[in-house]
């Protein structure tokens, strides 16, 4: 595979806030501080209910948050305000010092302060009330003429202790050409490493020894799967091919303590191992690499090049890594097969074949609704021809090893047979086994289903967006763009002509972009327009083989540059649109 094929995911915490009856507004983008425990989180999205518990997503999270009561822990936000106006003010106040209000117990942070009456404060735990006297630890009092509050809410907390985004709990994989499109899929994964250097013993380890002696493991993991190691959550190391749990990391990095019953982990063997050796930190982003190099039973998000493994816990920051040796299993998928095979056909003689082959899934949107099922194999064998082109109209593929044992019983998904056949018996046809091949070809095509989204994640896709519009990349994998044609004189319309056949599961769109002349603007600053659909164009053609002529055109414009981009789209790999003729003509009217 590429050099560091996985993505971690930054994790999304889900707090659940209390008391139930009450309706909590906290503003996206809001930086959130838990009292205490000095939690900090940003919102990135809210739910509200008059009758069930509120409920806030977050990220970029530090620190542990708590569950709380009506008075300890609570969640406070840099968008609660309190503006009061301050008399009988004495000595020095600075933005970030943290006012206390004397009688309501209430605090805040100092967001602004002009020296004399009026301050601000964020981070606010509730109200402060007229005539009460501030403090700040540095000496500064004044007292509450009056006090407005504004803005995020106050005085929530967590009823329960924090939970992860669904969503977060995978790892994404770059893996081109994989051919795995059904969830279903087995993948074999094994050469991932830590973003972590490895250290060394500073002593031997012997069998049963529950503290380690390293030169400096101070950056291994001390947060796994989205909590601090422990006992119970223990990060990993290895060291040979012993995996050993450990439960904490002392201030110096030098020595690793093991956690129960942490030596020979994973149903490795315990062993001794001599000074010097190498300890390799066995945690990516803080999830353990058990999880990762293993036989995974099914993946999620799809697409042609990348997909989504499911993992028990959350990573910490959200990185790319994993080494340069990663290996992973794939299938072959094709619609078209060309079998290259050297034969001698003589006269009075035949050679046919047959194949037998097992269903593929297409790309389509990523989705779990598919064009065709995986895996299916009836054993019925049809015929082919050799040392050509044998198209097919719904996807096959040539299994992984690991699929072919899981799915198919240890079956082969595809064989080929030979016939041969001649009407005298002095004479035989000729198949030359060490020249024999199989060229698979497959489209790459894929029907995106919205706005943009780095990792192809279902949910995190904004349907009501369109990726193709955006000035450069596209997640639609079928795109064709011109070259940016310059005009003499300015143009006020563009006509796009061409032939096509297009099949009943594809679909194509027409992007334009124009420039004046003089503009100094980056080309690829600039967004793609849809051009809308011509009359004639057939939104359910019946008639694949059917060529018929197109014309798009937009008027209104005024241009001396121009770039056309076609997006061609479908949910079966096997049923693409063909383009011959393609005509872009710019006219002064």
């Amino acid at each position: 595979m590429i050099d560091n094929p996985i993505q971690t995911i930054k994790p999304k915490l889900v707090l659940s806030l209390g008391p139930a009856a009450t309706q909590y507004t906290f503003s996206l983008g809001a930086r959130l501080l838990q009292q205490t425990s000095a939690a900090q989180a940003t919102v990135v999205s809210t739910t509200t209910s008059g009758s069930a518990l509120d409920t806030l997503t977050v990220t970029d999270t530090s620190g542990s948050w708590l569950q709380g009561s009506a008075s300890t822990y609570l969640v406070r936000s840099s968008e609660a305000l309190a503006t009061i106006v301050v008399g009988s003010a004495s000595g020095t106040l600075e933005v970030g010092d943290i006012v206390t209000g004397g009688t309501s117990n209430s605090i805040g942070i100092v967001k602004t302060w002009d020296g004399s009456a009026n301050l601000v404060l964020h981070y606010i735990t509730g109200a402060f009330t007229n005539s009460e006297t501030l403090s700040e630890p540095g000496g500064w009092t004044g007292t509450v003429t009056s006090s407005t509050e504004s803005g995020d809410s106050f005085g929530a907390y967590l009823t329960a202790a924090p939970t992860f985004d669904g969503d977060q709990t995978e790892v994404l994989v770059y893996h081109r050409n994989h051919g795995m499109h059904n969830r279903t899929n087995n993948v074999a994964i094994e050469g991932v490493v830590s973003e972590i250097a490895d250290t060394t013993l500073t002593s031997a380890l012997s069998t049963g020894a529950t503290s380690i002696s390293v030169a400096n493991a101070s950056l291994f993991h001390k947060v796994v799967n989205g909590a601090a190691i422990s006992n119970t959550n223990p990060g990993y190391i290895r060291i040979g091919t012993e995996l050993i749990q450990y439960s904490a990391i002392s201030s110096d990095g030098k020595t690793i303590t093991v956690a129960t019953s942490g030596r020979g982990a994973v149903s490795t063997t315990e062993q001794t191992h001599a000074s010097g050796a190498t300890v390799e930190c066995y945690n990516l982003d803080g999830i353990p690499l058990i999880d990762i190099n293993k036989t995974h039973t099914s993946i999620s998000c799809p697409w042609l090049d990348t997909y989504m493994l499911h993992i028990t816990g959350v990573a910490n920051d959200g990185i790319r890594s994993g080494g340069n040796q990663v290996f992973a299993t794939q299938n072959v998928q094709f619609e078209t097969l060309t079998p290259s095979v050297s034969v001698m056909d003589m006269p009075e003689t035949n050679i046919t074949a047959r194949l037998n082959t097992t269903s593929a899934t297409s790309i389509g949107d990523g989705s779990a609704t598919v064009d065709q099922a995986s895996f299916v194999n009836d054993g019925s064998y049809e015929p082919i021809t050799l040392n050509d082109l044998n198209i097919f109209t719904n996807p096959r593929m040539v299994c992984s090893e690991v699929n072919e044992l899981a799915k198919l019983n240890g079956e082969k998904s595809l064989t080929m047979l030979i016939d041969l056949s001649t009407e005298k018996s002095t004479l035989s046809p000729v198949v030359d086994l060490d020249r024999c091949s199989l060229i698979t070809t497959t489209n790459r095509i894929n029907k995106w289903p919205g706005g943009p989204d780095a990792y192809g994640q279902q949910s995190q896709i904004d349907t009501t967006q369109d990726v193709s519009q955006l000035p450069f990349g596209d997640q639609n994998d079928a795109v064709y763009i011109t070259r940016l044609a310059r005009l003499i004189r300015e143009s006020r319309s563009l006509r796009v002509d061409f032939q096509m056949s297009r099949p009943p599961e594809a679909e194509v769109r027409i992007y334009y972009r124009v420039f004046n002349s003089g503009t100094n603007e980056d080309v690829d600053s600039r967004g793609w327009t849809l051009m809308q659909l011509p009359l004639q164009y057939d939104s359910s053609p019946s008639e694949e083989v059917l060529w018929k002529d197109y014309y798009y055109e937009v008027s209104g414009l005024n241009f001396n540059a121009f770039q056309i981009k076609i997006v061609m789209r479908s949910t079966n790999q096997a049923r693409v649109p063909l383009i011959a003729d393609l005509r872009a003509i710019a006219l002064a009217t």
